[in-house]
């Protein structure tokens, strides 16, 4: 039995350039979201957790606004820079990042944590993402 090949082209959009947003969200089939909690105050998240995930920044929703103008393609969510947080915090700010992922986007699209703290689970991490993006 021959194995399905799928063919990908991904293309990476200038956040900074409206036009470029808009003529990537126009022809793509899926957009990947990428939040960071690199700039994530894990000591203020208990007082405001929106607040101090700062998940999305200004350029990051005026482009989510650009989007949404020209219609919601397909959604996937993925949360970097996850070694920057201590280990103890790690699974609260997941749930925090994919609560703020849902309340953006609506659960029906998929929520993913991309982990780079070690190269067995990075490989693991980046072949799911592809798996459900060719998916």
């Amino acid at each position: 039995m021959a194995s399905k090949k799928q063919r990908l082209i991904f293309l990476e959009m200038d956040r900074n350039d409206p036009y470029s947003v808009m003529d990537i969200a126009k022809i793509a089939d899926i957009v990947v979201v990428a939040l960071s909690c690199k700039k994530t105050n894990v000591n203020g998240i208990k007082q405001d957790p929106f607040e101090h995930a700062k998940a999305i920044d200004e350029l990051g929703y005026r482009a989510l606004s650009l989007i949404r103008s020209q219609g919601m393609p397909s959604l996937i969510g993925v949360l970097q820079h996850l070694e920057f947080v201590s280990s103890s915090k790690h699974s609260y700010v997941k749930k925090l990042f994919q609560r703020i992922f849902e309340s953006e986007f609506t659960e029906k699209y998929k929520f993913m944590p991309l982990n780079k703290s070690s190269e067995v689970i990075q490989n693991t991490d980046s072949n799911a993402l592809l798996r459900q993006i060719a998916v």
